[in-house]
């Protein structure tokens, strides 16, 4: 594993808008690099280039055109945002994406679990989120579990191949004379009305 020291060495092995290794780089800080970056794996705390390729990628946030990886999920990608134009398991082969919010044109995996997905389109083998917000179609080899999903086309339209859809009902917990109740959030929101 290379070990990198800061962006001004980084930026010294650009040749032709790429950074390219042939074995796994570490570096204890944030990338910042207007290039490709090509490793065996890639650590860092945040990374912020044109285009990633890598096998792993461990970094706490990632912002790049397109991200390609054999694996991307809380094992290898740990980060709280990813911007990308394209996730696609074709070319990262991934089972897993794990983040607060994912954010791309195409995501395409495996399974996907996320608090938020906000996409254009979405191809997945399982989809668990809070919430799902697509452009034209999201379509699922199995399961699709999460509180709502939605097209922000007239005619968009979401599909288990395989599984089922499951809209699963987001509750609040109040705690009245030491006892825990579990309310609809509809509930919760009336209740909550009725007390103001």
């Amino acid at each position: 594993m290379k070990i990198i020291k800061d962006n001004e060495e980084l930026k010294s092995y650009i040749v032709n808008e790429s950074i390219v290794f042939n074995e796994s780089i570490q570096c204890n800080f944030d990338i910042h690099v207007n290039a490709n970056i090509e490793a065996h794996d890639i650590y860092a705390y945040n990374i912020d280039a044109y285009n990633i390729y890598a096998l792993n990628i461990d970094a706490y946030n990632i912002y790049a055109a397109d991200i390609k990886a054999s694996n991307i999920n809380a094992a290898d990608i740990d980060a709280h945002n990813i911007n990308a134009h394209n996730i696609k398991a074709a070319d990262i082969y991934a089972d897993d994406i794990d983040a607060a919010d994912i954010k791309a044109l195409n995501i395409d995996a495996s399974d996907i679990k996320a608090s938020d997905i906000y996409a254009l389109n979405i191809y997945a083998y399982n989809i668990d989120a809070l919430n799902i917000d697509y452009y034209a179609f999201c379509i699922s080899h199995g399961d699709i579990i999460c509180p709502s999903i939605k097209g922000r086309r007239n005619n968009s339209f979401h599909k288990c191949l395989d599984g089922k859809l499951t809209i699963k009902e987001q509750t609040k917990k109040i705690v009245i004379d030491g006892k825990e109740i579990e309310l609809s959030l509809e509930s919760f929101e009336t209740l909550k009305k009725s007390l103001l």
